[in-house]
């Protein structure tokens, strides 16, 4: 019985060697969204430090990314595959539409529920969702919270407490707190926007256990 000889053709191993990198690219973006080390995410997706390293720094067909590998980042980021296999396809930077949404999307990794943390970035992923295409579009890439919203988490907290508390205490699930957080933005929006509305207004106007 013959045997067959396998070959792969040079020009597979680079496409493959290519997309390995772009989705390493999508990774890191994750992870800095995150605040997390290199060290920390190895340990989140079950593999050593080094053998990310070496999936990182890729120069051959040897540590590509592999499904296995993939299904457990998609498990932490709490995407799929196909959501980071799209993004890595589809862009190389951040200015690609994939990328900006995958970005939004796991803009929670890294931070405890209930914690300010968490609150500050999904009120931004709500800003810059309902500020696409407006004049305050450029805002979205703003670090500094309090300019970007004309109030502090503290001001949340006193002139919004019913929402603060709940937020704080757990008594929210995503699914009720990304609704709040979505009207109380568009509140602002539809009111003069945020040079004229401080977000806690907004908040304190629509919130409702």
């Amino acid at each position: 019985m013959s045997k067959n000889n396998s070959h792969t053709d040079p020009a597979d191993v680079e496409a493959a060697l290519h997309l390995s990198h772009q989705i390493t690219g999508v990774v890191k973006n994750c992870m800095e969204h995150g605040g997390v080390s290199q060290a920390q995410f190895a340990k989140e997706i079950g593999v050593s430090r080094s053998s990310l390293n070496q999936v990182f720094r890729a120069r051959d067909g040897k540590h590509l990314w592999r499904l296995p590998q993939l299904c457990a980042v998609a498990r932490v980021l709490h995407v799929s595959v196909s959501d980071i296999v799209v993004a890595a396809e589809t862009g190389e930077s951040e200015n690609s539409e994939s990328w900006r949404d995958l970005s939004y999307r796991t803009m929670l990794y890294g931070t405890e529920p209930g914690s300010p943390e968490r609150l500050r970035r999904m009120i931004v992923q709500f800003f810059r969702m309902d500020a696409k295409g407006s004049e305050y579009e450029s805002w979205a890439e703003r670090e500094d919270f309090e300019t970007l919203f004309r109030c502090s988490l503290v001001e949340i907290e006193q002139g919004a407490p019913e929402f603060y508390d709940a937020f704080t205490k757990g008594k929210l699930d995503q699914y009720l707190l990304d609704m709040s957080l979505s009207v109380a933005v568009d509140y602002v929006f539809k009111h003069g926007g945020p040079k004229e509305v401080p977000l806690w207004v907004g908040i304190k106007k629509t919130f409702h256990t």
